[in-house]
């Protein structure tokens, strides 16, 4: 095998990688404004998990109320930028 690298290169290669998507992905979620929704889904699989179990509909009403008001912060900034033209 000409290719020998060690494992710990692998691995800090990989590392790297993933930081850098994971990074390019929160940016997104920032520009797209959808950082409440994320911490809200990341809360509800993690944190609340039993009161995602026994109330789950109240939680995807939540979640749904959340997209809805990113959704008209994105219609209003819609308006906002053909208003001024």
């Amino acid at each position: 095998m000409p290719f020998n690298m060690p494992v710990y290169a692998v691995i800090s290669i990989a590392l790297m990688i993933f930081m850098f998507v994971l990074s390019f992905v929160l940016k997104i979620v920032k520009r797209l404004r959808l950082t409440v929704p994320l911490i809200y889904l990341i809360l509800l699989f993690t944190v609340l998990r039993e009161w995602r179990v026994q109330n789950e509909t109240l939680a995807i009403v939540i979640l749904f109320g959340l997209i809805v008001l990113v959704a008209l912060s994105w219609i209003k900034s819609f308006f906002r930028f053909f208003r001024r033209f």
